[in-house]
């Protein structure tokens, strides 16, 4: 994960270092390699286990920090058909530009957090921290390329029936 962001900043010629959520999707190959050991024969793979994991962990962290706080607008946008993607590679100052397109994101992570809008690496870390919870809790989508858009939704088949997944506890939702 540090790794990452240290290449990062050298790519960009940034001297601040602040680890995103980007960055730990690009330390999932390191951890796919001992769950191939732990879940050999799995039909589900190591990579999908290793960024459900991310993402539930993302999810669970978001609830704490964001807690009542309304992100309507920013889901909205990405309803109408927005996308944005923040390469693990972007600038500090390409990410703030990408973001500031998203109504009310900016405005929104800052109330959790003690730091100011000046702040840019720790603002796109914050931004990008709380776009992956949206997509823990559904509320937006995820691309394997990083990228975020509307939530997907369940599809129906033939005969007008509605399929989800099942949930946590075994039952369909």
């Amino acid at each position: 994960v540090i790794s990452n962001a240290e290449r990062r900043a050298l790519l960009t010629g940034e001297e601040e270092i602040v680890p995103r959520i980007s960055d730990i999707y690009a330390a999932a190959p390191s951890m796919t390699g001992k769950m191939e050991l732990e879940y050999e024969g799995e039909q589900i793979g190591a990579a999908k286990i290793a960024r459900d994991l991310i993402k539930r962990a993302a999810g669970e962290i978001f609830e704490g920090y964001f807690v009542g706080i309304d992100f309507t607008r920013t889901v909205r946008w990405f309803d109408e058909g927005n996308t944005i993607r923040l390469a693990d590679t972007a600038s500090a100052q390409e990410c703030v530009m990408l973001l500031e397109a998203v109504p009310e994101l900016i405005d929104t992570v800052l109330v959790p957090f003690d730091f100011t809008r000046e702040q840019e690496a720790e603002l796109i870390a914050a931004c990008e921290f709380a776009l992956e919870g949206l997509y823990a809790q559904n509320k937006i989508s995820r691309n394997e390329e990083g990228g975020y858009t509307a939530a997907t939704k369940a599809k129906k088949d033939r005969r007008g029936m509605i399929y989800d997944d099942l949930t946590e506890t075994g039952r369909y939702s």
